[in-house]
This record gives C-alpha cells, structure tokens and sequence, in this order.
C-alpha cells in the first residue's frame, strides 16, 4: 500500500536545499535566479541556462544516519539474570546432556544497545469485501432405484449468499523496525524477537549520553525512509489490514481489498540487548534476550545427548517385534481381523510391549530433567546466602538440591539383556496363541482327511495347477473339458443347471404342498407370481428346509454335488479377477448391465471362479431377471452345495418371483450353512426393515423370528487349515447317517469362504 510521507521532514529538506515536492516529484530551483531546473538521473549538480549558476542537487538524508538518537529504552537487565536465565535454559530440553550446566563455559556476556526506528502515527482506510451468509435450501433430487425406476427425494444443503460491503476504518500504529547491520549477520532472527518484539520492560526516556555510558552503542547504518521502506510498512500494514477486518460480518468473507492514508512520525530509538556464547565440548552456542526482560530468550540449538536418544529408542525393540507378529498373524487371516484368536495373552502381549517402550521412555527423560533441576538448584544454592533464610525454606532449598535416584525402567546398563528378553517375550505372547491353533486345526485337518479304506479319493490331475485361494482350491472344477470359447462359456455356465431335471417350483405335487404348508398367513405374496424353473434336486433340499428335517437338508444338498467336472480347465485369473472388480465397481453405481457384462467376461476368463459365477448370479437377480438369476445360482450350488451366500441369492430371486414359502427355505437353508450367526441374524434384521421390496422384507422378517430355531450345520463349527485339502469323494459314497470323514472336511473348507460372502453379500445389497 502507498503511504503518504513525513510532510515534516519534507519541508524541511524544502528550505534548506530549494527543492519542493509536488505530486511526489522533485522540482529544482536556480539558486541565482530562481528559474525551474530540469532533473536528470545521475547528475550532482545542474547549471542555469538563464544565468549560467550551478545548484547542487541535495543528497536527502545524508545526515540523518548519524543523528542523535530521540528516545532510549533503559537497560535492566543484570549479568548476574542474564547468566541464571542462560543456565536455567540449559536446564530444559529433553535430550539436553546431563553434564551441561556443570562442563558449559560462559566464553562471551556482553550487552549493548543496537539502533531503531519508531514510527508513529494514524491512518485512514477505506474497504471493500464481500460478505457471506448461509441459508438451508430445500431441494428435490432423482435417483434410481434397483429396477431402475426414478424416485423423488427431499434433500437439504447449505448455500451461501453473497453480499458486497464497503466501509471505512481509521485507527493508530506505533511500530519498531531495526536501523542497524550488526544483528542482520546473525542465523536468527533476531531483529524480529529482540527489537520488533522487545518486552519494554525498561522506562522509554529521552536519550543521554549517561544511559549507554560504559556499553557498546551500535551506529545507525539506514535511514528512516530506508527502514520504513524495508520493513516498517509491511508492519503498519498488517496493523491496518487487522482493524479493516474487525468489519468482517456474516459467515464468511472473501475478497478484502483497502487503501489507505498514512500520517506518521520517525524517532530513534536505543534498545538494549544481551548475548552469552558458552562452549560445550569445543562447539560454540549463542543465547540473546532483549535487555529488558529475560522471558525473549533466543538460542542456537543446544547439544544433545545421542546416547540418551538411542537409549529411547531401543526401548521400543519389544514393541515393535510385538507390531511385527500381530502383522504376521493377521496375515494368516488374509486381512480378516474377526478371524484372529481370541486371546487375552495375544493382546496383553501386543499392548504390554508397546506400554513398555512409552514407560521406558518417559522414565529416562523424566530422571534426566530431575537431575539438571537438581544441579541448577546446587549452583543456585551456592551463589546464595542462606544467612537469612528461615528453616522452611532453607528445608525447600535442601531438598531442591537432592538428586533423584534413578528408576530401574531408566537404567540402560543392562539393555543388552533385558531387551532381547523383552522382544523374545513381545513374540511369544502374540505369536503363541496362533501357533497353537494351528496346530489344533492342523491335527483336525489331518483326522478329517484320513479317507477310511473302502473310500477311495477323486483322481487328481498330474500336476495339478496351484490354487491362489481357498475358493479355487474348493471349486477348481471345470465347466468343460476343454477351453471354451467366450460365448460357449458363458452358455455352458448359465444353462448348466439345465443337465439337471428341472421343473417349476410348484412340481411336483407333494413338494409344493408340503412348502405352501409351512408358510403361515401372513406369508401372503404382496406380488404376482412369476412361472420360474428350478431343478428337482435343489426343490428337494428346499422342500426337506421347508420339513425342518436338517439331516436330509444336509445329506440332499451334499448330493448336489457334480462329479462329472473335469480336473483342469484353461484359466486367466487376472483377467478374470479384474472383470471381478470391475462387475462390483458397476453394482455399487445400480449399473446391472454393465455388472451382468463384467461377470460374463470373468466366467469366459476363468469358469472355476465360483465366486465370480455366484456375482454374476446376484447380478441377474438385482437386474429382475429372475429365472437366469436362479440358473447361474444352482449351478453354483452343484459346485458348493452348502455355500451360504448362493442359497441367499436363490432367495432373493425366488420373493422377487412371489414364491414366499420357497423362499423362506432357501433363506433358512443360508442362515444354516453360515459361518457367522451373530452377522447372518443381524442381515436378516436389517433386510426385514430396509428390503428393496415388501417381499423381501417379509420373508426376512418370518426367517429371522425362528432363526434361532434353525440349527448351525456341523462342518460350520470349526475351521481347518487348506494346506493339504484333498478332493472328496463321490456324494455316491457318503453314508445318510454318517457323513464321510472326507466330506466333513470338504465341506468345513468351504465354510471358510461363508462369512466373507455373507459380508459382500450385504455390501451389494
């Protein structure tokens, strides 16, 4: 901003060298005849053409640097403060040596005065802003639903009116800006602390010679307009810009612009200043504070104990190998945090290191700043007299000055035993509990896997290709024997449950009576109901659901089972994952289409890829094409009969169809098979009160008021290890009554995919 400038001084530099400011511009005048002179830059003096006089252009200011100062600010500050405050800084700090105060040598105290400007005055500004003032605004939106039917929607938000303002401001300034060079060679900054901030603790008097008598005065090296100029005004002008903005009105403002007018006085001004450099270990340190009080203290960095620091951070070696096993463990899990041994020893473990490292630490830094209060509270104690000083505080004094014994958690002496034993026992308390359960699901892996002798294994290819995950170790069964092409691979997946017999949920006779049996009035369908087809051997387990007969549930399903896959099939996982990807990214924007596209090129890409089949299947059933939902879903479930989250999707498709009774048993049969009853309850729970569809919602509702009546299927009850996961045999061979020892662990494996798909199956919907 543009000041206007000193009119008093300008008038004086007017009569004494014939030269007058107008408009900001400097005009000469003759000195013989009075004529006008022209300036040029550069010149010293200029000559009259009229009558040939010389008049020496005046250098403004050339005085005004070794001017006698106006005003001083008394010094009071003592040497005997000075030094208590250097001392009680070296005090501080938490990595400050120990040996400080007692090996740190005072090399320089001096004090002296340094030059300054004040500059006085007042101003007047006048402001332009704008201003803003919130409002809530009602407003209808349009979004679609999963049939992809718009719905209006009452939203609010806030908008923000603006207004523009103008005004004026007017107030005072009384700013110190430094005139001298000697503080400028210093790496701090200085002339902002000691002078722009000076605590003016000291009495402002007119100057005398006696004031400075006996110390070093620094001489000015600028002048008023040079100091105004370089730092002065950027001063005055924050001052201004905070008055202007005490106008602020509303919630918000945005662009403040101002102009403003300037009157003002120079006067200069002695501050005094205080400087002690102590050595420590042959390295030289700088600590300065303005002379009139010891609180604006400016300092190098002081010196460090590295050792000290070293010990703290090796106090975090236990933590940080108890960080490292909880990371290990919960790799195990692939990022499942729920699946993590519920342990106390793990988590004592885990905590207990990392509490050991804070307590470490705050122990070692606490006894380390004790003991400097202690030494500076001895030095203190010796520099005064205790004459007359009453017992109580002569007491104080004593017991100020008594060293504080070291804790044990402080000692380091020992670290070369006590923390490898602290990291061994981090690493035993986290790791144990982990290592024992797999050992436990180890030794049941290897008793579910021990087939009897009359059992034989399903053949296994030669060099069979390894599986990434335990859904393609459980599922690596081809849809046919050789690579498909695109089109016949997605056929081959969507009419795949066409190899079964299938028949309309109705059909046969006995099965629909015994469903529509079991449904209660209220099971009324609030829609029409669509002719879908579903193959007799999936009706059978619904119907044995529908019966409550568990045990034939589990034996029918167990016979969904194909037999008739192939042992490898062409696979690109990549491809296939990332179709993956990209079908979910399109559910989570209600685009069903492009879902159904995605997950068609992930059944092409890789047709053993249950849980992409299983997606594709969601995808059908949210797009309301029911009957192609219901295809690719049984055939899910003749690859993984009890895969809890495609007797979900078959639910789904089936209300949605206005088949209630079927549905409810489906839905009973997932709520069987789950590996989490506790987030299978609280699904159901949720679907009966947000369901997409009234459907939906009531047969949720009839499910989750007997869930607790459906029993948890007993392969759900423990979970094994997919490490040595063998093939099971035939569903031909599995007894009724006793399931093989096989299937018991072909069917815990796949369990292990339930929660997850429980989980997503939520996120979907």
């Amino acid at each position: 901003m543009r000041q206007t400038p000193d009119s008093k001084q300008i008038e004086q530099k007017k009569h004494e060298s014939g030269a007058t400011m107008e408009s900001g511009e400097l005009t000469l005048l003759c000195s013989g005849c009075g004529a006008s002179l022209e300036y040029s830059a550069g010149a010293r003096a200029l000559k009259c053409v009229y009558c040939a006089a010389v008049t020496e252009i005046p250098r403004a200011g050339e005085d005004e640097v070794d001017a006698t100062p106006d005003h001083v600010v008394t010094l009071v500050v003592t040497r005997n403060q000075l030094e208590d405050a250097v001392f009680q800084h070296l005090a501080e700090g938490r990595y400050t040596p120990d040996n400080l105060l007692e090996h740190a040598t005072f090399t320089k105290v001096e004090q002296f005065f340094v030059p300054a400007y004040a500059f006085t005055g007042k101003y007047e500004a006048n402001w332009t802003a704008s201003f803003g003032y919130n409002r809530t605004e009602h407003y209808t939106d349009y979004v679609k639903d999963s049939r992809g039917n718009s719905q209006a929607v009452s939203r609010t938000r806030t908008v923000t009116d603006w207004r523009p303002v103008n005004g004026s401001d007017s107030g005072g300034f009384s700013v110190l800006t430094y005139g001298g060079s000697r503080l400028l060679d210093a790496s701090l900054d200085l002339t902002t602390r000691l002078v722009e901030r000076c605590q003016m603790k000291g009495d402002l008097a007119d100057y005398s010679a006696s004031f400075t008598s006996g110390f070093d005065v620094e001489a000015y090296s600028q002048r008023p307009n040079e100091a105004y100029g370089n730092r002065g005004e950027a001063l005055v002008n924050a001052i201004i810009d905070q008055g202007v903005k005490q106008h602020a009105q509303g919630d918000s403002q945005k662009d403040w612009h101002w102009t403003a007018s300037t009157q003002k006085n120079a006067s200069r001004v002695l501050i005094p200043v205080c400087h002690i450099v102590y050595e420590y270990q042959g390295k030289a340190y700088n600590v300065w504070t303005d002379g009139t009080s010891t609180a604006n203290l400016v300092a190098d960095a002081g010196p460090e104990d590295h050792g000290r620091r070293r010990a703290v951070r090796y106090g975090f070696m236990p933590a940080l190998a108890g960080v490292a096993a909880f990371a290990g463990v919960a790799a195990t899990t692939n990022g499942q945090l729920s699946a993590l041994p519920e342990v106390p020893l793990m988590w004592a473990g885990l905590i207990g290191s990392i509490a050991y490292g804070v307590l470490r630490r705050h122990s070692i830094l606490s006894y380390s700043l004790k003991l400097r209060h202690a030494i500076l509270a001895q030095r203190k104690m010796a520099t005064t007299n205790t004459a007359y000083v009453d017992e109580a505080e002569r007491g104080r004094l004593m017991e100020s000055c008594k060293r504080p014994d070291r804790p044990w958690l402080a000692g380091t002496m020992k670290d070369s035993v006590i923390l490898p034993l602290a990291s061994v026992a981090a690493l035993a308390f986290v790791l144990t509990p982990r290592l024992h359960e797999q050992v436990r699901m180890h030794a049941q892996q290897l008793e579910a896997t021990a087939a009897p002798a009359v059992e034989t294994p399903a053949p296994v290819a030669d060099n069979p290709a390894q599986p990434e995950t335990l859904a393609q170790a459980t599922a690596a069964q081809p849809v046919t024997t050789a690579s498909p092409e695109p089109q016949q691979a997605v056929a081959a997946v969507e009419a795949s449950a066409a190899a079964a017999p299938t028949a309309p949920v109705q059909a046969p006779a006995q099965i629909a009576d015994t469903l529509v049996n079991t449904a209660t009035p209220a099971q009324a369908s609030p829609v029409a109901q669509a002719q879908v087809s579903v193959p007799v051997p999936v009706v059978d387990v619904l119907s044995a659901a529908a019966q409550n007969d568990w045990s034939s549930v589990d034996t029918t399903a167990d016979r969904l089972r194909r037999t008739d896959l192939a042992s490898a099939v062409p696979r690109d996982r990549a491809s296939a994952r990332a179709a993956n990807v990209e079908g979910k990214a399109a559910l989570g924007t209600s685009n069903y289409f492009g879902a159904i596209d995605a997950f068609r090129r992930g059944v092409v890409a890789d047709p053993v890829d249950i849980e992409i089949q299983n997606n594709l299947g969601f995808a059908y059933e949210e797009a309301g094409r029911q009957q192609e939902a219901i295809d690719v879903v049984t055939d899910v479930l003749t690859r993984s009969p009890r895969r809890s989250s495609a007797w979900a999707n078959l639910a789904s498709s089936l209300a949605e169809s206005g088949h209630l009774p079927e549905a409810e048993a489906a839905l009973s049969i997932a709520v069987h098979y789950t590996s989490n009853r506790d987030r299978s309850l609280a699904f159901l729970q949720e679907q009966a009160a947000g369901g997409r569809s009234d459907a939906i919602k009531q047969v949720s509702m009839q499910v989750s008021q007997r869930a607790l009546d459906i029993p948890i299927a007993m392969a759900n009850t423990a979970k094994v290890s997919t490490a040595t996961l063998v093939q099971p045999p035939a569903p031909a061979l599995a007894s009724r009554e006793a399931p093989s020892k096989g299937d018991q662990a072909y069917v815990r494996s796949i369990n292990q995919q339930l929660e997850q798909q429980l989980k997503d199956l939520g996120t979907s919907k």
